[in-house]
């Protein structure tokens, strides 16, 4: 046998000693290290992984760190000489010397895996690592020991200056071996920390929603089930009570920097204080080598050791070149300056601004002022260059246009220290929050009005103006958070309020109503009473944007008042014509909430009316409303107009748009639905089958009209009797649902609704009546005990009560209701009313009144052979029911051969293995349920 090649003698002589050590994970070995003092150098986890390989032979100092550390663990049996440390690291340096001059292959392995880079362990918008980063080791060393063991949330609380993300950001480059993924989130407002969120999502692989952002619940749901060891960092989150979000996850970490002490009623905290003196010296020696120790040290007890100040001392000595003497008398002047000191702020923060504005151009100190109104995120550099048409003063106008300039203000400021400048991804600017509070305090109100002016110029000319675009919504995620502080929905220029509405208009086509909302009622109340034809343009929009936003909440009440008022507030103002278009959309909206309300034939008369206010040559605002029209004739039952009104829209759709564009998929869905209502399921199976995988390909299996259509499949699926499946479905159907619009949303009751049909079906009585219970009593809170979807609930949660075999009574007494309720809502034939007056019979039947049931059922049928067609299965279920109350009553002669008709024709729709087939077969009674379809 051969000896062993050099590198594999070293291999196997490690491997031995791993075992020896207990086979410790390569990720302990490296975080073991990391906190040792007394190893010569750190060693990640890839690393030791390589060694242990023989993929490659490291440096001799990180071989010497792992083998010190492995003996130290390493067990011997009692007959075996124990090795001296250091004859053991002797012999592993004669191994490693061995294979300095060979070139012999690896010791054979499994191919490595792919080398996982730092870039993609460490995601979200970090910021980068500060090179000069020094102390807080104590600081460290405890976030670490907090996170290891076993907390699954922690706070860095403290003043701001105090490092809190300095500190979470050396903590995750220092420590990023010891995770799988760390993702930072800007935390300060709530839309970039959902954008993050969903960013996230999509790291994670979950299904797609489109140009929609994920939910961010499902993202962090997702990373409960996840296998993964990760770190999420909340940086400058608010108060816990407004970041409901930011709650411990037990299956990975959280770390949040605040300035609010409440988070410690949340999790544990971890309190950062100002630095300890030696930590204050060593970053003035670090940042200026020149300064002497003894100066350092004074420097230090001047501003209180705060790290923010003792690092813009130390910007201001390097950018300056003030002699250290002279700097230490400046110094002394402005902790005397009443200017400098009466905001409350540490002196040299404010001390920094004076000497910048003494020695900066005209260009950067204008582009300093910018920074008193701009949010706490970074900004991009390319967002200020947008906005170089905007009526800005000189030369910061001049220095937008012309790329040397604006680089040569960037470099002032950055060499002074008030702004630092993110290179990754793209060039971001970003100051500190103190300097920009310092900012705002120190600014004379002349140069503070000029930095807000020319902020709302810059942002206003840099509008796309295009907010339904997906093309454009990089750019407004980018203006989102700069946009509060300069107080734009005060601004009396329209363009620059208009910033704000296609903001809002924005954030509630990505899907996040609450921010949307918020924008909008501050857009509202703003505007109040205008003179301009714009400026009545902008009220009405204002309050359009937040009716859809209160509506996509669930808010059905308030956001049927803000539509009516805005109608109102048109025709009291001349300036609208009654064909202005914005009166159609009004309109469009006013029907919608009739449709929610459960006013369905007065919603049919609006959208009828509105389509002759459509503009002839707006062809897709036309197919729009003709959509809407059919839309109201699946709620009134009408579901044969409905079905021809879709079938030209599918082909008016795939005529004008490409045959997977979503207008035309969607209209293909609406479609199957149709064949749903007219009991064509077979029909609209083979349908969805085609559609819906090509739908969800194109906008995202999580988006919200994805999982609308996902319902019809529900439906569909249940009643050709493939309850296992249609009960998977719509468990999970309902918590996506659920997800995008909470557990109180229309969408969201409607999947329950589905749901209780399928548990009832599928014989899980348990779980259909505690859903049923819950689904009933939601749908009477928020649409009230009348409204239409209330009643159909009554219905089915009658037929789980028979099921139980329970309370007939009270299972008779709900349907009685729902007959008279919906006969005189929606009018006696409408499928609904049927569907509760069949099941009415059914009740006296099993209550032993069978005259009393074949009347109705009689009465049912009459009506049924009039409105709905004679194959549809709920008709063909009271023709089976007739014919057994009939034999119930006179014997089988009575009503044996209709019953053997009708239970044929049941059996030719739905197939002989259906459960309505054998239970006709059977001769037990068959019921109907009921299913709205989204409004």
């Amino acid at each position: 046998m051969p000896a062993p090649t050099p590198l594999r003698a070293l291999v196997d002589a490690l491997r031995d000693l791993h075992s020896r050590a207990g086979l410790p994970s390569r990720r302990k070995i490296s975080h073991d290290i990391r906190q040792r003092h007394d190893l010569r150098d750190t060693v990640s986890h890839e690393t030791v992984s390589t060694m242990l390989r023989g993929d490659s032979r490291p440096t001799w100092l990180k071989y010497e760190t792992v083998v010190r550390y492995l003996a130290d663990y390493a067990v011997y049996q009692p007959d075996e000489d124990v090795p001296d440390h250091n004859a053991l690291v002797a012999r592993f340096h004669h191994l490693w010397l061995a294979c300095e001059n060979t070139a012999e292959p690896a010791v054979p392995a499994p191919p490595p895996p792919e080398p996982v880079r730092t870039i993609d362990r460490v995601g979200g918008d970090p910021p980068p690592r500060n090179p000069k980063f020094v102390g807080r080791e104590h600081q460290l060393r405890a976030l670490h020991e907090i996170l290891r063991t076993g907390a699954p949330m922690l706070a860095l609380t403290g003043i701001g200056g105090v490092g809190k993300t300095q500190l979470a950001t050396e903590y995750i480059y220092r420590f990023r071996d010891e995770y799988d993924l760390i993702w930072w989130v800007p935390a300060e407002h709530t839309p970039p920390l959902r954008a993050s969120l969903a960013t996230l999502g999509t790291r994670l692989n979950l299904p797609r929603s489109g140009t929609m952002q994920q939910p961010s619940a499902q993202v962090l749901e997702e990373l409960k089930k996840s296998t993964l060891l990760w770190l999420l960092v909340f940086d400058n989150a608010r108060s816990p009570a407004h970041q409901p979000l930011i709650r411990p996850v037990a299956t990975g970490k959280i770390l949040v920097t605040s300035r609010d002490p409440d988070w410690r009623d949340v999790g544990p905290t971890l309190d950062i204080g100002v630095f300890e003196r030696h930590e204050s010296v060593k970053l003035l020696r670090t940042r200026a080598v020149t300064i002497e120790p003894r100066d350092a040290d004074t420097v230090a007890e001047k501003v209180g050791d705060l790290p923010l100040a003792v690092d813009q001392v130390a910007n201001w000595h390097v950018a300056t070149g003030t002699p250290m003497s002279s700097l230490l008398t400046r110094l002394d002047d402005v902790l005397t300056d009443p200017g400098a000191t009466a905001a409350g702020y540490p002196a040299p923060l404010a001390g920094a601004l004076y000497v910048a504005f003494e020695q900066l151009t005209a260009a950067a100190a204008q582009l300093l002022e910018l920074f008193a109104w701009l949010g706490a995120e970074p900004v991009w550099l390319a967002l200020l260059r947008r906005g170089r048409q905007g009526t800005v003063t000189e030369p910061l106008r001049s220095a937008l246009r012309q790329e040397p300039d604006i680089n040569a203000a960037v470099r002032e400021l950055r060499r002074h220290g008030l702004v630092t400048l993110l290179k990754v991804p793209g060039e971001r600017l970003q100051m500190h929050r103190v300097f920009q509070s310092v900012l705002r305090d120190w600014l004379s109100p002349d140069r503070l009005a000029r930095g807000r002016d020319n902020l709302r110029a810059i942002l206003a000319a840099a509008n796309p103006g295009e907010p339904d675009n997906p093309d454009f919504w990089p750019h407004y995620n980018e203006v989102g958070p700069h946009i509060h502080r300069a107080d734009l929905a005060a601004a009396s220029d329209f363009e620059v309020r208009r910033v704000v509405l296609d903001q809002a208009r924005f954030l509630n086509k990505v899907g996040h109503y609450e921010e949307s909302e918020a924008l909008s009622a501050q857009l509202v109340t703003e505007g109040g009473e205008q003179d301009s034809v714009v400026d009545h343009q902008f009220t009405v929009q204002a309050t359009r944007h937040l009716a859809n936003a209160s509506r996509n909440l669930g808010k059905y009440e308030e956001a049927a008042r803000l539509t009516r008022d805005a109608l109102d507030y048109m025709s009291r103002h001349p300036v609208f014509g009654k064909d202005h278009e914005y009166r159609t959309e009004l309109l469009g909206m006013l029907a919608l909430d009739l449709r929610i309300a459960g006013q369905y034939e007065k919603a049919l008369a609006v959208d009828t009316g509105n389509l002759d206010q459509v503009d002839p040559d707006d062809r897709e605002s036309g197919l729009v409303n003709r959509n809407n029209i059919a839309v109201n004739y699946r709620l009134l039952g009408r579901s044969a107009e409905a079905y021809r009104i879709d079938s030209d829209l599918v082909r008016e759709w795939e005529k004008d748009q490409r045959r997977d564009h979503p207008r035309a998929l969607l209209a293909r869905c609406n479609l199957a639905r149709d064949l749903y209502g007219l009991g064509r399921y077979r029909e609209a199976a083979t349908l969805l089958a085609d559609t819906l995988p090509v739908y969800r390909g194109v906008v995202g299996d999580m988006h919200p009209g994805a999982l609308l259509v996902t319902r019809i499949q529900v439906m569909v699926l249940r009643k050709l009797g493939h309850i296992g499946d249609a009960v998977r479905l719509a468990r999970k159907n309902q918590h996506d649902v659920e997800l995008w619009f909470g557990k109180h949303h229309e969408n969201t009751l409607n999947i329950g609704l589905s749901l209780v049909n399928a548990l009832l079906a599928d014989g899980d009585l348990g779980n259909a009546t505690l859903t049923s219970n819950t689904v009933q009593d939601d749908c009477a809170r928020v649409f009230g005990d009348d409204h239409p979807t209330t009643l159909a609930m009554l219905v089915n949660s009658a037929a789980v009560l028979r099921a139980l075999g329970g309370d007939m009574s009270e299972a008779r007494r709900r349907d009685e209701r729902a007959a008279t309720e919906l006969s005189r809502a929606l009018g006696a034939d409408h499928p609904y009313a049927l569907c509760a007056r069949h099941n009415l019979a059914v009740d006296l039947a099993m209550l032993g009144f069978e005259g009393r049931a074949l009347d109705e059922f009689k009465a049912v049928l009459d009506l049924s052979v009039r409105h709905r067609p004679t194959t549809h299965p709920d008709h063909l279920a009271t023709e089976i029911d007739l014919a057994l109350a009939r034999i119930a009553i006179g014997g089988p002669a009575a009503g044996l051969p209709a019953l053997t008709t009708a239970t044929a024709a049941l059996e030719a729709e739905l197939g002989a293995d259906h459960p309505n087939v054998v239970a006709a077969k059977e001769k037990r009674w068959l019921e109907c349920d009921i299913e709205p379809p989204a409004t």
